[in-house]
């Protein structure tokens, strides 16, 4: 596909099929505008997530074209990310491996390098930790934004400030194709399951209001093409309604087997000055393995577009009224299923 902005022409490919599109020709420094917001929404609503590289973005300007797709996402809602109020200076502190790096209200900096700090060293620095996938919970664990609060969806938005020379890829598995590669008959049973989704009780702070389980429907429709997908999130994915610690169990491991087919997943190896935004709605991503040593800086942005978002859940109470308190969490998965209850 070959189209033409006013100031300069620009080429459009997808990138594993139809998930995933890569635009070569634009300059989101200086061409910034709402027909580019316009451009890069459409490649969302039609195939997941849009890629752009050699880009040369400040933090203004991937603020800029952020809000421009739709209602910038202010970053301070992540409690745990220090705020550009703190007073210490790492450009200070004579290490030159280390860099200034914070939560400036709008953009989010996730880090990791040289040595895999947990975040000692610079309170600006939100460092990523080597195994958190161990945990079940984390970047590194398959993931989508925000499935613990109510009606929140968004659309991610990643900048390489310094793409990693070696490991700390990013995976993406496309959900739209997942739902798609079920039969009718098992398609029909999944769109009447809802799943309890929450944080594990000891990782959410005491004074975080959003430590009641949320109900969401396992499969949501894009608002604007019609199409379904798995709504997957296994930070949070606490059991399916409804159903037995067994049969639950089961459920979400055979999805999640499926979900990481080679046919559904794309590795994302960065490059310096890649943006890469997606919907978080039919696609989930993880982090890949990261590597000692190995400096690795990704800016984020968030954005809710309500072109992008789902057609199911909205303006009603998602909030569990009765719930026994018990912990399922299955991720990860094991080889045998827990106790059947």
């Amino acid at each position: 596909m070959e189209s033409t902005q006013k100031t300069r022409p620009y080429t459009l490919n997808t990138i594993s099929g139809q998930f995933g599109a890569e635009i070569k020709g634009l300059d989101l420094q200086k061409s910034a505008s709402e027909e580019t917001a316009a451009l890069l929404v459409e490649c969302i609503s039609k195939h997941r997530f849009v890629l752009v590289r050699q880009q040369d973005l400040t933090s203004e300007a991937q603020e800029n074209i952020t809000n421009m797709m739709g209602e910038i996402v202010n970053q301070n809602l992540h409690s745990w990310a220090p705020s550009m109020d703190a007073t210490s200076d790492p450009l200070k502190k004579g290490n030159p491996n280390r860099t200034p790096v914070m939560n400036t209200g709008n953009s989010l900096f996730f880090v990791n390098g040289p040595d895999l700090s947990e975040g000692t060293e610079d309170k600006h620095a939100i460092w990523d930790k080597e195994n958190a996938h161990n945990d079940g919970v984390g970047t590194s664990c398959w993931h989508t934004a925000d499935s613990e609060k109510m009606n929140f969806e968004v659309v991610n938005i990643l900048y390489a400030v310094k793409a990693p020379t070696r490991g700390g890829h990013t995976l993406f598995s496309d959900t739209t194709a997942l739902y798609d590669s079920f039969s009718d008959e098992w398609k029909a049973k999944l769109d009447t399951y809802r799943v309890l989704h929450r944080y594990r009780p000891e990782a959410v702070p005491k004074d975080n209001l959003q430590v009641c389980p949320v109900s969401q429907a396992l499969v949501k429709q894009h608002a604007t093409t019609g199409e379904k997908y798995l709504y997957l999130n296994y930070n949070t994915m606490d059991r399916i309604e409804g159903m037995g610690k067994s049969e639950s169990y089961k459920l979400l491991k055979m999805i999640y087997e499926r979900q990481t087919e080679d046919r559904f997943t794309y590795m994302h190896e960065w490059k310096d000055g890649d943006f890469l935004a997606w919907n978080c709605n039919g696609t989930m991503h993880k982090r890949g393995s990261l590597v000692s040593g190995v400096k690795r800086i990704l800016r984020r942005t968030q954005t809710q577009i309500p072109a992008l978002q789902s057609t199911r859940d909205w303006d009603k109470t998602l909030e569990v009224e009765k719930y026994d308190s018990e912990y399922w969490h299955p991720y990860p998965f094991l080889d045998e299923s827990p106790t059947k209850k």
